[in-house]
């Protein structure tokens, strides 16, 4: 059905955030859309209360198997000629599917926006943009020094999604991430600069898994180098690109108290690209005990 989005909307146990969630989903104006929940093994009331929506919403049911095997068969029964990702626990701003409409019917062919940042956001700003680019175009590069694009804000043609095979469903985390280096290789990116997704921060989210989340990082970017696009980066380009991801893992090992971590990354950084003084900066905050 040209036009229509598919709101496809992976939860485990989300009965605490679910029906605001979804609540912000039916409240898009000026578009046609349908949503669709895939519940992946919840042993709480989150299905009771996905059923309370009525027909408004579509509920399909999976044993535990991920969310990005969720996500993708969500997206195997959407009816759309988008896709439109919502976590369980984020909210959107009313206008955001009529405004990333606007984008896609101009050349785009992946729209995501701006955030506002919730819940336990410790340091970080209300919104994502005030410490991150957010670029538009062909991204792909700046794309591999660091995920800037928040999942819930994607919007992406169903064909391109299909293209590309979805969210690889073997990968611990960053799959979001990967499947937006895959598709922006090769296809152009748009972006709404107002925040239009409220992304919600959990107590201990950033700690959790640290250390396979870095390895993960350098799975997704070896193979991402190893692409025709990648293979046609320059020797500083991807000198930078290395020392980017392992200052990430560096911060996040600082974030988890994991200093020994922290400063081995940090070197791994320096050793990649030694001229980013604010990598410098940060590596003798840890090591002054200041992380």
């Amino acid at each position: 059905m040209n036009g229509l989005f598919s709101v496809i909307v992976p939860v485990y146990n989300g009965e605490k955030f679910i029906k605001e969630t979804l609540e912000s989903a039916l409240d898009q104006v000026n578009v046609d859309f349908e949503i669709i929940v895939i519940d992946d093994g919840s042993t709480d009331n989150t299905r009771k209360i996905v059923r309370s929506f009525g027909e408004k919403v579509t509920l399909y049911e999976q044993k535990n198997s991920g969310v990005s095997v969720a996500r993708n068969f969500g997206s195997s029964k959407a009816n759309g000629e988008y896709l439109a990702f919502l976590d369980a626990d984020d909210i959107w701003m009313p206008d955001k599917l009529k405004k990333q409409q606007d984008k896609l019917s101009n050349g785009c062919d992946l729209v995501y926006t701006d955030r506002y940042n919730i819940g336990e956001i410790g340091d970080l700003p209300q919104i994502h943009s005030d410490i991150c680019e957010m670029p538009e175009g062909d991204i792909f590069e700046k794309l591999l020094c660091g995920n800037f694009i928040t999942n819930s804000s994607v919007v992406v043609k169903k064909t391109i999604y299909e293209k590309f095979g979805g969210y690889d469903d073997k990968l611990y985390t960053c799959e979001d991430w990967a499947l937006w280096l895959t598709i922006s290789a090769y296809h152009n990116i748009g972006v709404c600069l107002e925040p239009l997704v409220k992304y919600r921060f959990h107590a201990g989210g950033k700690s959790r898994n640290y250390k396979r989340q870095a390895l993960t990082r350098n799975e997704i970017i070896r193979s991402i180098l190893n692409t025709p696009r990648g293979l046609q980066l320059t020797r500083i380009s991807i000198a930078k690109i290395w020392s980017k991801t392992y200052r990430t893992s560096a911060w996040a090992s600082a974030s988890s108290g994991d200093l020994v971590m922290s400063i081995a990354y940090y070197l791994h950084a320096l050793a990649r690209w030694p001229f980013d003084l604010s990598c410098w900066y940060d590596l003798a905050r840890v090591l002054a005990g200041r992380a």
